[in-house]
């Protein structure tokens, strides 16, 4: 059986756009060359700039950890504090411990399996 992906939705507030912009690059580069557990990092702003979610994939529970752990969440991520305010996180597939030890203050909606799903069939053409 293979190990389940993780997905999160993650909604912020936006405070300072440039700042935002610059800081979601950084972070954006550094996860395109350094982690390849990683399967979609994708930052979206609202029409009126004010608001953003955040779609990230990881491979498996251990590539979602890498990240909590690595340098976008303690050097790049903290950079992001005077440009948004993180405001919920709806994430889907099993969550690492130390998820509620970095995240826990957040709203979270974890939501651990599919009761049905037809990601198998993607998973074999990502394989191609």
């Amino acid at each position: 059986m293979a190990k389940q992906e993780v997905r999160l939705v993650v909604s912020y507030k936006i405070n300072d756009l440039k700042l935002f912009e610059t800081v979601a690059a950084e972070c954006c580069e550094f996860v395109s060359r350094h982690e390849e557990g990683t399967l979609a990092y994708d930052w979206y702003v609202a029409e009126d700039k004010a608001s953003g979610k955040l779609f990230e994939v990881y491979r498996d529970k251990d590539a979602f950890e890498a990240h909590l752990l690595g340098p976008v969440f303690t050097e790049i991520g903290p950079k992001f504090k005077n440009a948004i305010t993180w405001l919920s996180i709806d994430s889907f597939g099993p969550l690492p411990e130390v998820f509620y030890d970095i995240l826990g203050a957040l709203p979270n909606r974890n939501w651990a399996a599919p009761i049905s799903s037809g990601s198998e069939r993607w998973e074999a053409v990502r394989e191609l």
